[in-house]
C-alpha cells in the first residue's frame, strides 16, 4: 500500500519499534523463552512503558510462541515493546507495518 513501510525487527530487550513514535499495526509475534521461565512482553501505544498497554502475552515455559494478529492491531502513537522483568524472553521478532 502506499504510505505503508513494511517491516520486522528482533528484540532482545525493551525499545521502541520501528521509527519511535510514527503510527503503525503489527501482524505477527513471535517469541522464545529460556526452559525455566516464561516469556512475558507487552505492547504499549507510545514510545515508553508507561503509555498506555495495548496488549499483552505470556508464553510457556521453554518454547517458542507465534501470535497472528489477522488484519493487525494499530497503534497510532508507537509501539514501545517492553520484555517483563525477570521475563525468560530470549527473543521476539515482531512484523509490523509504519505509516510514513
Amino acid at each position: 500500500m502506499l504510505g505503508q513501510i513494511p517491516g520486522n525487527q528482533r528484540f532482545v530487550a525493551s525499545g521502541d519499534l520501528g521509527r519511535s513514535g510514527k503510527p503503525k499495526r503489527v501482524f505477527l509475534i513471535a517469541t522464545k523463552s529460556i526452559a525455566a521461565t516464561a516469556s512475558v512482553l507487552s505492547l504499549h501505544n507510545g514510545t515508553s512503558a508507561s503509555a498506555e498497554e495495548f496488549i499483552g502475552f505470556e508464553g510457556d515455559m521453554g518454547s517458542r510462541n507465534v501470535y497472528e494478529l489477522g488484519r493487525g492491531i494499530r497503534f497510532p502513537n508507537g509501539c514501545y515493546v517492553a520484555c517483563g522483568a525477570g521475563s525468560g524472553t530470549t527473543y521476539a521478532v515482531i512484523v509490523y507495518q509504519e505509516e510514513q
